[in-house]
């Protein structure tokens, strides 16, 4: 019977032994001592989109890598283009580098777009979706030039307006004699109508000029242009 107030004290002994142990293994997760406490990754950022000559796309952005995780660089990427509404319009899966170019025609001409990427490491860690990158696809060169002569030093010239012309910023207008600009004239009426022009003045009679012209779409985007040759009526 003396014995038991010892017996008694067993059970608490084990107790404090089990909440020390646990505040022990506690302290050596927050302290990472072998044991990985967020496996989180900032998502990939830097996006850019690059236009080429021929207006195919290329998205590129920085690397990702899972300091924190067990693989410590991203094994792919995943990429998805939408609509500026969010609407899915095309996924990539599985894209092996910092890159991906596609194809214009993937996409429709003078349209806004948005895209975000996000790193997978070898075990299917996968990174938050980046922030999204607003872009805007080329316009297509307009069509069915039109030189009407209004008179030697004078013609009329009209074209069919592009895809989405009413979300252009204007028409780059340049008229050429030779190899020097004697015009230039950025057009913005008539973008909703089905075709748009402007009358070029100051020309010479029986001369032969080069009139080039272009959708505008932003600062830094912008369609190729469309060459037409015409040359003045006599006087």
């Amino acid at each position: 019977m003396k014995h038991k107030p010892y017996l008694l004290l067993l059970p608490a002994i084990v107790l404090t032994s089990a909440i020390s142990l646990l505040a022990s293994a506690q302290t050596r997760v927050f302290s990472g001592y072998g044991y990985i406490v967020d496996c989180s990754v900032d998502a990939p950022d830097n996006l850019v989109v690059t236009a080429s000559d021929d207006g195919d796309l290329t998205f590129s952005w920085d690397a990702a890598e899972f300091n924190d995780c067990d693989a410590t660089a991203a094994d792919h990427y995943r990429l998805q283009i939408r609509y500026n509404d969010g609407t899915l319009i095309r996924e990539y899966s599985s894209v092996s580098g910092t890159e991906k170019t596609v194809a214009l025609r993937t996409l429709q001409r003078n349209r806004s777009y948005k895209f975000h990427v996000r790193a997978v490491a070898s075990d299917d860690t996968e990174t938050t979706w980046s922030d999204y990158k607003l872009f805007r696809t080329k316009p297509k060169k307009p069509s069915h030039v039109t030189i009407t002569a209004l008179s030697g030093h004078a013609v009329r010239a009209t074209w069919q307006n592009v895809a989405r012309s009413q979300n252009l910023r204007y028409y780059q207008v340049v008229v050429r004699r030779n190899n020097n600009v004697v015009y230039r004239k950025n057009v913005r009426i008539g973008l909703r109508k089905a075709r748009t022009g402007l009358i070029v003045r100051h020309l010479r009679p029986a001369t032969t000029y080069k009139f080039k012209v272009r959708a505008v779409a932003t600062s830094t985007v912008s369609g190729p242009f469309k060459l037409v040759n015409f040359t003045t009526p006599t006087e």
